[in-house]
């Protein structure tokens, strides 16, 4: 047993490097301490051998355990072919001479999973992270989900100048509107008690109490879909459950994070000013939205 451990440490300090070297491991001091048998500048050396450069280092700079843990990390990642010697295409070879120009030249540090996927620089980390669970989602014969969600929905309806409209809220993370809710915490002891925290949450109303402000009713529950999030951009397992608001006796604040969209705007995904609304309700609730209740009981001005 402890003739293994020299073999493990040195494979587990090339798997080290790697996170430590593209940002996912934040602080290169410590690990450098906490790992003494190689250097970053051998993961270096050995991502130059692998990419086959004319100037790598010769064999010997590279302890040979060290090197056959970023071939196999290469390989399940399907870079290197079957034989765990040469690439699998040309594409893959040009990756990961990508990620060692990325490594060389300091292009992924820990900053660089700290945004969104459409933000430049910042957002490398998530636009990776969704694009792989988009390809696992697709790809995989049986994708499971990384995070299981129980979300708990409120319809708001009203009527605006002859048609009507719904309360939605901008969800910066997600960067898109959604309808105001959200997902289900340990301590929440029902659906309607997930809704009432998150109402009083997202409108800063902490005084709201249902029966006296308003009324809850169900409308479906336990629709389940499992998608990439827009928001943690993994792939998530979901049940949503909807209740509208009715009877609503307290004055609903709007701004530019939460407006009362139209039913045209849940349909096209899109408001009038091109930001993107979720389509939760319309995809669910299409037949019975023109059909259910209006929640206030007078028209919005």
């Amino acid at each position: 047993m402890f003739r293994c451990v020299p073999l493990v440490k040195v494979q587990g300090k090339a798997y080290q490097d790697v996170v430590q070297f593209v940002g996912i491991a934040s602080n290169r001091t410590i690990l450098a301490e906490r790992f003494q048998t190689m250097s970053f500048e051998t993961l270096i050396a050995s991502l130059r051998r692998l990419t086959q450069q004319a100037d790598a280092e010769p064999s010997s700079a590279v302890p040979s355990t060290y090197e056959d843990a970023l071939r196999d990390l290469f390989k399940a990642l399907g870079i290197f072919a079957d034989d765990g010697q040469t690439f699998s295409t040309r594409t893959a070879q040009f990756f990961a001479q990508s990620l060692l120009r990325c490594v060389e030249e300091d292009a992924l540090t820990a900053g660089a999973w700290h945004g969104t996927p459409d933000e430049p620089c910042s957002g490398i980390g998530a636009l990776l992270t969704q694009a792989l669970e988009q390809h696992r989602r697709v790809c995989s014969p049986h994708p499971q989900p990384l995070r299981v969600i129980r979300a708990v929905v409120a319809i708001i309806k009203a009527r605006r100048k002859g048609e009507d409209v719904y309360l939605m809220q901008y969800d910066e993370p997600a960067r898109q509107f959604q309808p105001l809710g959200g997902k289900r915490e340990r301590e929440d002891d029902s659906n309607a008690a997930t809704l009432i925290r998150e109402l009083r949450e997202e409108l800063f109303m902490d005084h709201l109490l249902p029966g006296r402000d308003f009324t809850l009713y169900p409308l479906v529950e336990g629709i389940r879909e499992t998608s990439v999030s827009d928001s943690v951009y993994v792939l998530s397992a979901y049940e949503h459950s909807f209740y509208q608001l009715l009877d609503v006796r307290f004055n609903l604040p709007t701004d530019d994070q939460t407006r009362w969209l139209t039913t045209q705007e849940l349909v096209r995904g899109q408001t009038h000013d091109g930001l993107k609304v979720s389509r939760l309700i319309a995809t669910y609730l299409a037949e019975i939205l023109p059909s259910l209740r209006y929640s206030l009981s007078a028209a919005l001005e």
